[in-house]
């Protein structure tokens, strides 16, 4: 895996990448989101936390906030707020921040 600093995937910014969120979003990524984060999710911390940041990078940019808008995300990112994983918190709480962001 590539190792991408404290800088984080750059190929993920909104400017650059359009065509890949757009990509990811037409090949059913807010699908396998909302049924990952569908109760009871057996998802460990680290890879709550990685989903979490996965749907924060995505909704950088308007295309990817409506579909990421759906109840179930919506409900998950908001109980994930009160969870012991700090990653998992910093993660939903970025996530919940860029999905209602200019909405």
């Amino acid at each position: 895996m590539p190792d991408y600093g404290s800088a984080g995937p750059s190929f993920l910014s909104c400017s650059d990448s359009r065509t890949l969120k757009e990509k990811l979003l037409n090949e059913g990524l807010a699908e396998l989101v909302i049924e990952l984060l569908k109760p009871p999710t057996k998802l460990t911390s680290t890879q709550l936390a990685k989903l979490a940041e996965l749907i924060a990078e995505v909704a950088k940019c308007e295309l990817g906030r409506k579909p990421l808008s759906d109840p179930t995300v919506l409900s998950t990112l908001l109980e994930l707020l009160s969870d012991k994983d700090n990653q998992v918190v910093l993660q939903s709480c970025r996530a919940l921040g860029n999905i209602c962001y200019d909405n």
